[in-house]
């Protein structure tokens, strides 16, 4: 599936929310200004987001005449502010999205160009990995009750569970068996994978709350790590500044908390990717904070899925943050 996430800076939040799953990301760079003020956001953003496959498309190359020597200068610009981010870039491919050069066929402008057009640079990006071999991790939707059956509902973010299996709740640190596994509409099977919608049946009948996590009982070294703050970085969208002190609501996989920012280490320059320090955070600026919960402790994730959720929770919270203001608690 492809996604179109227009880039520009009133769009920003379509951006990360076509972004914030996608497994490759096509960064389209203007041939002519090279790396500019909104290519250095989009690759933040990439980095913020952690997508690992990267090419670069250096478009409307046609104005330069697909000249080399300008055209590797443009490259080398846009290579060292993503070698500076940690980025690893697949391709770069000069093009012309107009007239279609090095899109779909290869351009006859430019006859020094040996690499691949864009459309063979998507087909090389490998498939993602499964995440079935992963450590199964299962946030909790519901629990529902039908003639006197407790049934736990979620969705499996990952690794795969069967009936017999030994797994903990979260917040409570209870064990319980798997007794059953059910489906809606769908034959009886005694394993469930990854990205499966399913419910539990649990012996001895504990009753877990919605967002708690269910993991192996048995997974030395690799629990879930429970915390009551967290340290990380965001893209912060709201119109008003971000100030220490401020509450939000944070949703975590299904689990909603209260928080607070304890602190902002660091802000981003976004014109020469400094760090500086501040008390507050200006709009779409990039910040490093620190988050305190205000109740119990969280879960946190170590996988792609729920750690692209963990990671990037704070975008999300700093959107909630505009329904905060009306409404204190509650989200958009």
């Amino acid at each position: 599936m492809i996604v179109d996430a227009p880039g520009h800076r009133q769009f920003l939040r379509n951006m990360i929310t076509g972004a914030a799953d996608a497994e490759a990301a096509v960064l389209v760079v203007d041939a002519l200004e090279g790396a500019q003020e909104q290519t250095r956001r989009h690759a933040m953003l990439l980095r913020l987001i952690g997508i690992r496959h990267v090419i670069v498309l250096l478009n409307k190359s046609d104005l330069l005449d697909f000249d080399q020597a300008k055209i590797d200068q443009a490259e080398i610009d846009v290579r060292d502010l993503l070698g500076r981010l940690e980025i690893n870039v697949e391709a770069f491919v000069p093009a012309s999205a107009r007239d279609g050069d090095n899109i779909a066929s290869r351009s006859e402008r430019a006859p020094w160009y040996q690499g691949p057009t864009l459309v063979e640079a998507l087909a090389a990006v490998p498939a993602p990995a499964s995440r079935l071999a992963l450590d199964f991790r299962m946030p909790v939707e519901d629990v529902y009750r039908f003639d006197d059956v407790r049934y736990v509902a979620g969705r499996i973010e990952r690794g795969v569970v069967r009936e017999g299996d030994r797994i903990v709740i979260g917040s409570q640190g209870q064990q319980a068996t798997v007794a059953e596994i059910c489906r809606w509409h769908a034959p009886a099977h005694p394993v469930a994978g990854a990205g499966e919608s399913i419910a539990l049946r649990l012996e001895p009948d504990l009753v877990p709350d919605r967002g708690d996590l269910l993991f192996p009982a048995i997974e030395t070294g690799r629990e879930p790590v429970r915390s009551a703050r967290i340290r990380t970085r965001l893209f912060w969208l709201r119109g008003e500044p971000l100030r220490v002190g401020e509450s939000f609501t944070l949703r975590l996989a299904t689990a909603e908390h209260d928080v607070t920012v304890a602190s902002i280490d660091a802000v981003v320059n976004l014109e020469d990717l400094t760090l500086s320090l501040g008390d507050e955070v200006p709009p779409d600026a990039l910040p490093k904070l620190r988050w305190r919960r205000l109740m119990r402790s969280c879960s946190i994730r170590s996988h792609r899925v729920t750690a692209t959720v963990a990671a990037f929770w704070s975008i999300v919270s700093s959107a909630l943050s505009e329904a905060h203001r009306f409404s204190r608690g509650r989200t958009a």
